[in-house]
C-alpha cells in the first residue's frame, strides 16, 4: 500500500535520484526542490514558498547534491542506459549508465525493508567501487555484497 504520510519524502528522494541519474534532461517543477505540495489543490500550486523555515531544506540539499553529481560525472548526462537488476517482489531496481569504459552502477530500494544483494562486477577498470552518496567502498573485482537501506539508493563508481 501507499502510506504517503509516512514515506512521501523518502519516496520523493528516490524519484529525484532516478530523475537525476536516468537518461535525458531532468525537469524540476517549481517548488518540488523544497517539498511544496499542491497536487490536490484545484489551482494546482500556489506561489513559491520563499521563507526557508517553511521549506524542506533537507530535500533541497538532496536536489543540490544530485545536480552537482550529475554535473561532475559526464556518464550521468551522456551515458547510455543498461538494465542491471530488477526485483519486482522486493521493489529494487538497478541500472548502469555507461559511456565507453566509463560506467556507474545505480541502485534504488523502493521498499521499507533493508535489502542485501550480491552484485557482479560491472567495471573492468576499477579495483574499488565507491558509493558517491556515502563514501562506502566495495571491491571492484569479482562479486561483492551490498546492503541498501530502506528507501535508499547507491551510486557506485
Amino acid at each position: 500500500g501507499w502510506d504517503h504520510e509516512n514515506t512521501a519524502v523518502q519516496r520523493m528522494r528516490l524519484a529525484v535520484f532516478f530523475q537525476m541519474t536516468y537518461i535525458g534532461m531532468p525537469m524540476i517543477y517549481y517548488g518540488d526542490e523544497v517539498g511544496m505540495e499542491g497536487a490536490t489543490d484545484p489551482h494546482c500550486r500556489l506561489p513559491m514558498v520563499w521563507k526557508e523555515q517553511e521549506q524542506n531544506t533537507a530535500l533541497h540539499a538532496w536536489y543540490t547534491r544530485l545536480i552537482s553529481l550529475r554535473k561532475q560525472y559526464e556518464v550521468l548526462r551522456k551515458g547510455a542506459f543498461r538494465p542491471w537488476i530488477t526485483d519486482e517482489a522486493r521493489n529494487v531496481l538497478g541500472y548502469i549508465r555507461c559511456s565507453g569504459q566509463d560506467q556507474m552502477g545505480l541502485l534504488i530500494n523502493n521498499s521499507p525493508n533493508r535489502y542485501q544483494l550480491e552484485l557482479s562486477r560491472f567495471r573492468s577498470d576499477a579495483n574499488v567501487l565507491t558509493d558517491l552518496l556515502t563514501g562506502a567502498t566495495f571491491p571492484g573485482t569479482g562479486d561483492f555484497l551490498v546492503e541498501i537501506e530502506p528507501f535508499g539508493c547507491l551510486m557506485l563508481y
